[in-house]
This record gives structure tokens, sequence and C-alpha cells, in this order.
């Protein structure tokens, strides 16, 4: 209890604790003695570290020295262990105490009070930015399903009518080929794209489709039933003009 109620070190107080460290067997060869000063300093530092303080960069520096290098990077993997496994509950925050840690903090208030109202723990700065970060991420998670849906109904809503408009054409094709009158159609530039078969009749040959010599807006060559060319015939907005 009086390591959890010890007030997080800052400013003076910390530069005070850096020095103590520094003043430390390096590396130590035993864990200082329970509320020794060198004691105060490795908690110190190593909580500023987890939290992410702004002055976690230095303590972690701090504590190079008197922890070694084999312990320096056991307690590195210690404090990303426990930060994990604090990420994973902002991950989900459907998971619960378990029945005999309720049973716990419900035998041991001022254990609880500390746990659960730990003021450093609400200014940790990091786990705040996680948790934004979090809330933007399933934000936007659910407006790309959103838009994945809204496509996926817009590409079935596209293929339906490109095969309505495949058949209506086809359909008007048929209907074409078989009238009683010469039909032809051409693009915006006059150029035929289209003719049925009476169209053969009157003009004497098949026109050749996207040919712009065979222009609707263009000079054309008009032909006999029996396929001579009859002589140039200049085609002016749809009037044919024969000489």
């Amino acid at each position: 209890m009086t390591l959890l109620r010890r007030p997080l070190p800052r400013g003076e107080k910390l530069l005070a604790l850096y020095a103590v460290c520094s003043e430390c067997d390096s590396p130590l060869t035993s864990f200082p003695a329970p509320d020794s000063l060198e004691e105060q300093a490795l908690f110190a530092c190593a909580t500023h570290v987890f939290l992410q303080t702004s002055e976690a960069p230095q303590a972690l520096e701090a504590l190079r020295s008197p922890l070694g290098p084999i312990n320096f990077e056991q307690l590195n993997l210690l404090l990303a262990f426990v930060r994990t496994a604090h990420y994973w509950t902002k991950l989900h925050p459907e998971l619960v105490f378990e029945d005999d840690i309720n049973q716990l903090l419900a035998a041991h208030e001022n254990l609880a009070e500390c746990i659960l109202k730990d003021p450093e723990a609400q200014r940790d700065t990091l786990s705040l930015q996680v948790a934004t970060e979090l809330g933007s991420l399933r934000k936007l998670r659910a407006q790309h399903e959103s838009m994945a849906q809204a496509f996926q109904e817009l590409s079935v809503d596209h293929r339906y009518a490109k095969h309505s408009l495949r058949e209506t054409e086809e359909n008007l094709r048929e209907l074409i080929s078989v009238i009683p009158a010469s039909v032809y159609a051409c693009d915006r530039e006059g150029v035929i794209t289209y003719f049925n078969p009476h169209v053969v009749e009157i003009w004497g040959c098949a026109p050749e489709l996207d040919d712009l010599p065979w222009s609707f807006l263009d000079s054309r060559r008009m032909y006999r039933m029996d396929g001579t060319q009859i002589e140039e015939a200049p085609v002016r907005g749809g009037n044919t003009v024969l000489r």
C-alpha cells in the first residue's frame, strides 16, 4: 500500500532521483532494500517509463547504468508485457474483472481505491491517445463497412442495368431488322454504327461500319442495285442529292 500510494516525483524531486541512480553501483549486485532511496529512484523511473510521461526518455536512460545490460532489457520486456496487457483491455472494453479479483477488491477498499482511482494512471496521456485513436479506428471501420456494402449494392444494380440494356438493345435490333423500312444509326460525328438489311437495298451495297468515308455527314458514293457506282453524291444533314 505504501508503494501504491507513493506520489510520482516530478521536477526537482525527479532530478534528485536521477542523481541517485547515477551513484548506484553499475550494475547493482542486488535489489535495493525496501523504502530505501535507491528503491524509490528505480520505481519512480520505471513508472515514468511505463506511463510514457514527458520524462520517460530521461528516466529510461537513468535506469541503464544501475541495472546493467541484462537487467535493463529484462525490465523493458516486463514493462512491454504489462503495457501490452494494458492496451488489450483498451481494445476489449467488454473485459471485466474475474470473481476472485472482485472479491479481493471488495475485501480491501484501500487497495481498490489505489488501483481503480490512481491519479497518475488517469493522466496516462499515451493510454488516452490510444483510446482516442481506437475510437477513430472503430468509426472508420464502420464507415468502410458501410461504403463496401453500398458499393456492392451499386455493383449489383450496375450489372442488372447493363444486362437490361443489352437485352433491350438486342430486342430493338431484332425488331429493326424485320420492319419494312431502311434504318441505320450513326454517332455524333455522323459515322454509321448500325444498319438493317433494307439499307443495302436502297444504297446498293452494305456500308462500312465505323468508317469515316461512310460518314453520314460527309459525301458518299451511291450504287445501283447491281452494285455499280452511280456517281459521288454529297450528303448533308441527311438530305441526299443525286447528280
